[in-house]
């Protein structure tokens, strides 16, 4: 299908829908609970250990979901945490949406009915959803303007050891490729380094023990766009699953928590260094999310973490992490955040309402906000072109299809006021992603797998 493009002759803004036989993760981190879950010493070289828990579904069972009112609701930060979580990361079957709608699925159409019309100019349009040849798990947009996007196999299965996708978007082309590496990339952190290259940390167990699942690796990858491959980098001290990449200033990458092979919490940070390879922090005592915490650069060099209402701030150089102030309320490790300006985030509430933290000074100032609404779990938040952050997908209540959002929302930080967009035409829930292009346009992708549609 044809991207829709932007008329010239109004303001608005163009998203683009993407649907697939596939799913895409923004997998999140956030709050706070007792426990540590940390792991002991660095493991040498070679293959990380087998994992003991999460094995994999025996033929024909049917892996089952934790109870929605059970859920950890601030930081993962105990075993028992962790263990939970990797149960509900599990594949399991769901209607395929591949583009004409899942049975029993809620239809924009629905939405439509009950919402007032919204002009273009004040709250974009959505072009038509378009097919993908995979799960876009994972998506990162390259130097070259293309998309490349990985996190399971042609048939929408969890796992990314064999397949990634590159697409061009002026064009809407694909190149369905393959990669030789033993790495699941499953759940890995990403991040795009000076040099162009993509720095692909960590990936999931699968691809070394096929019968265990959900648990990390010390694999590194480097993506090349300019060749479209990806080969091996070297390897972390300490596997990770769900972990964190932080560019800083000089270019070298900050890796902090994910969990290892074991399912305990990697808690000390490395730095990956482009032309040196990587260097253990000692920093023994990681004190925020073990899954994919939230964190970026401050304006003095250091690193912000929110965790839970904690807020902490990281020297890279000594190196040391401390607490330096709280939250009104909890950064649910489900909902969406964004860096919107230089020293400036956003986070969204589990209540529907937002925080905006303020750490150009040296003391952080936090303001509380109106937000876009209760249900907005497992949304994503994207910056736009124009400085405003767009909020999409979501529901009321933990990846189920109830009270599902599908009205865009725009935040301006100028006014501080919301406005209600556009409405999509597909659900947007656990392991969907939204995406800045270079044209103004925002890519949204995947959900599902597991979940109650799989995108």
């Amino acid at each position: 299908m044809q991207k829709v493009q932007p008329d010239p002759r109004v303001s608005g803004i163009t998203w683009i829908a993407l649907c697939a036989p596939f799913v895409i993760t923004a997998c999140g981190g956030g709050g706070d609970s007792a426990g540590t879950g940390m792991a002991g010493t660095p493991t040498g070289a070679g293959n990380p250990p087998a994992p003991a828990p999460a094995p994999a579904p025996a033929a024909g069972a049917e892996p089952k979901p934790p109870s929605s009112s059970s859920l950890i609701s601030k930081a993962v930060r105990s075993l028992d945490d962790i263990a939970q979580l990797r149960q509900l990361e599990r594949d399991r079957a769901a209607p395929i949406d591949r583009g004409q709608g899942a049975p029993g699925q809620p239809t924009t159409a629905d939405a439509q009915a009950a919402a007032a019309p919204v002009a273009p100019s004040a709250g974009g349009q959505w072009a038509a959803p378009i097919s993908w040849p995979i799960n876009a798990i994972h998506a990162v947009l390259t130097p070259d303007g293309k998309v490349m996007s990985y996190g399971t196999d042609p048939s929408g299965a969890q796992g990314a050891q064999l397949y990634y996708d590159v697409w061009t978007p002026a064009t809407n082309a694909h190149s369905l490729l393959q990669h030789s590496t033993r790495t699941d990339l499953f759940c890995t952190a990403q991040s795009t380094l000076p040099s162009g290259l993509v720095l692909l940390a960590g990936g999931d167990t699968r691809g070394v023990t096929p019968n265990q699942v959900n648990g990390g690796v010390r694999d590194v990858n480097l993506y090349d766009p300019a060749a479209a491959t990806i080969s091996p980098g070297p390897p972390m001290a300490y596997a990770r699953w769900y972990g964190t990449l932080v560019p800083l200033a000089d270019g070298r990458q900050l890796v902090l928590a994910g969990i290892d092979a074991n399912g305990a919490g990697s808690g000390v940070p490395e730095i990956y260094r482009p032309t040196l390879g990587w260097q253990t922090l000692n920093m023994q005592d990681w004190p925020a999310d073990w899954f994919y915490p939230r964190a970026a650069l401050a304006p003095n060099g250091r690193v912000l973490v929110t965790s839970g209402n904690k807020l902490f701030s990281m020297n890279t150089e000594a190196p040391f992490i401390l607490q330096i102030g709280t939250l009104p309320k909890s950064a649910n490790w489900s909902m969406p955040w964004a860096m919107f300006d230089r020293g400036k985030i956003l986070l969204i509430a589990e209540d529907g309402s937002a925080m905006v933290v303020d750490f150009n000074g040296a003391t952080p100032v936090v303001t509380s906000i109106p937000g876009p609404g209760s249900n907005r779990i497992w949304s994503s938040a994207t910056v736009m072109a124009d400085g405003k952050v767009l909020v999409t997908g979501g529901s009321g209540t933990f990846n189920e299809l109830v009270n599902t959002a599908f009205s865009a929302m725009i935040w301006d930080p100028a006014t501080g006021q919301w406005t209600t967009g556009a409405e999509a035409t597909k659900p947007r829930l656990y392991h969907s992603s939204a995406l800045l292009l270079p044209d103004g346009t925002v890519l949204s992708a995947g959900g599902g797998s597991p979940g109650p549609v799989i995108n």
